[in-house]
């Protein structure tokens, strides 16, 4: 971020990535593509909002657990893998994901976004992950992301990778998982979290347009095609947000699973 201490460290526990990779395994996430799981997502939406790019779809409580259940379903396996308690557990994860995207408090929260961060706990490769996001959040279908697309596509991933990092889970409590630059804890609340979710993807943002090559005009605004945006995080930009990393599963949660 842009504030004096230039910015936070994230520290994930040990134990709060046996109980992710325990969730993902015995629920099968792990095995279900970011494409299919975003489909869930999105054929819940009403009929009259399916289909508008440039409209803000919003999804209620309701429907994104009804979504989750049937992401979860596309698993042959899970009547016979995935006990009561890990039921539970998912569902409070996933109750505080969508409660972290919903800090306005509202009748339902934005499905690309939302859509977009759940790929987090899905499988695939990092690349795949940003690239299937990127089309999602590219409303005119020109294959091109403003700041504004750019800072809902950065906040959606970093918005589920705090909120799974660091919310209580079953009678696990909340982890303490923020640290200043200088490495001292640093105390949060819900609101202090979402400002600083908000800031840290304006301030990504600021970093990608202000290094990317071969950003495009479109109406008046500085755009990024996905390619640039790659060129860019490949060739140094993941110095700036690495936290891009954990996209992939395999680098942390399942990094033990062959």
């Amino acid at each position: 971020t842009n504030e004096e201490q230039n910015g936070y460290m994230i520290s994930i526990s040990q134990r709060r990535v046996r109980l992710l990779k325990h969730l993902v395994m015995e629920s099968d996430l792990f095995k279900i593509e970011p494409s299919i799981a975003c489909d869930k997502i999105f054929s819940q939406l009403p009929e009259k909002s399916k289909g508008r790019r440039n409209s803000c779809q919003k999804i209620s409580k309701d429907k994104f657990d009804e979504a989750m259940r049937c992401v979860i379903a596309t698993s042959n396996d899970l009547k016979q893998n995935m006990s009561t308690d890990t039921q539970r557990l998912l569902s409070d994860l996933l109750s505080y994901i969508f409660t972290s995207f919903n800090s306005s408090e509202s009748d339902g929260v934005d499905a690309k976004e939302i859509a977009c961060g759940f790929t987090v706990l899905c499988g695939g490769r990092k690349s795949d992950k940003l690239e299937h996001a990127f089309e999602l959040m590219d409303k005119d279908n020109d294959g091109l992301l403003s700041r504004s697309d750019m800072v809902r596509y950065l906040f959606s991933f970093l918005t589920v990778l705090l909120s799974i990092s660091s919310c209580p889970i079953g009678r696990e409590p909340r982890e303490e998982f923020l640290l200043s630059m200088d490495g001292n804890p640093i105390k949060i609340d819900e609101n202090t979290l979402s400002r600083l979710i908000k800031d840290g993807s304006a301030w990504a943002t600021t970093q990608v347009f202000n290094s990317a090559n071969h950003r495009q005009m479109k109406d008046g605004q500085e755009c990024i095609n996905f390619d640039d945006f790659a060129d860019w995080y490949t060739k140094g930009g993941y110095t700036s947000i690495p936290w891009l990393e954990l996209l992939d599963l395999r680098k942390w949660v399942l990094a033990e699973v062959q």
